[in-house]
């Protein structure tokens, strides 16, 4: 055992021996030769490195990175072009409404010479009394009582209330407002059921059929027009269903007008 260990100790030594051997060989031929032996080594080294550099760049300029660059160069131009056709996208939906709203205040101020036309700035949704906003008040000639007139001749509702320059309007058919009408050359009190909606009572033998124009008593404005009409053999009365010709909540402009 012993002998074996001692037998394995002498090849390292031996190696380590025949290294410094070869060191010492190679630096006294690079002396003896004016130091030849390392210009070959910088020569060497110099064209591994040459190589090696040559081939990073032959793999860096190959098809592959080229059309990663263009790739990635592409998707950003597309997201600009997105990001601007999103934007004119929202200006043109601006300018369409815009433009909507101002063939409304043409087509009203062009309907009647009296009153003031004015753009509705709450809307009826929005409050559970029935009431809508309007952009002008006593500042503007609008008073308590005058009708709000919509495009069509379609009367909305009246002016409850009135500062110097905001006008609140009681709908007609809000809940519980009662309204003089007119159907045909009769004369009845319509009330308001909400929701766009109103009933008139009317007696059994006067004829009123789905369809039929309801107006403002004592105005040309029309309220709305007969839906249904709810009848039975025994009744001495029957109820009317009156509705709107439009929805309220689509209305930009209005005219207020001395009744």
């Amino acid at each position: 055992m012993n002998s074996f260990q001692r037998h394995n100790t002498r090849r390292p030594t031996k190696a380590l021996f025949a290294v410094t051997v070869l060191a010492a060989v190679v630096v006294s031929i690079d002396i003896f030769s004016g130091g030849a032996v390392r210009s070959f080594a910088r020569t060497s080294v110099a064209a591994i490195l040459q190589v090696t550099n040559s081939a990073q760049n032959r793999i860096f300029s190959s098809d592959i990175f080229s059309s990663r660059a263009a790739l990635r160069n592409e998707n950003e131009a597309l997201r600009e072009e997105v990001r601007a056709l999103t934007t004119l996208k929202t200006e043109n939906t601006v300018l369409r409404a815009e433009n909507t709203a101002l063939k409304g205040l043409i087509t009203v101020a062009s309907e009647y010479e009296g009153g003031i036309s004015t753009r509705i700035i709450s809307r009826a949704t929005a409050s559970p009394y029935g009431t809508v906003m309007l952009g002008a008040g006593s500042d503007d000639a609008v008073a308590v009582g005058d009708i709000v007139v919509a495009p069509g001749e379609v009367v909305i509702g009246i002016v409850a209330d009135v500062d110097s320059s905001q006008s609140l309007v009681q709908l007609f058919f809000a809940p519980g407002v009662q309204t003089d009408v007119r159907v045909g050359e009769e004369a009845f009190v319509a009330e308001g059921r909400g929701s766009q909606n109103a009933t008139i009572e009317v007696p059994r033998g006067i004829s009123i059929v789905e369809g039929d124009p309801v107006y403002l008593a004592g105005s040309p404005f029309l309220l709305g027009y007969v839906e249904h009409a709810a009848l039975k053999p025994v009744d001495a009365i029957y109820t009317i269903y009156i509705g709107m010709p439009f929805n309220i909540s689509s209305l930009s402009f209005v005219r207020a007008v001395r009744r």
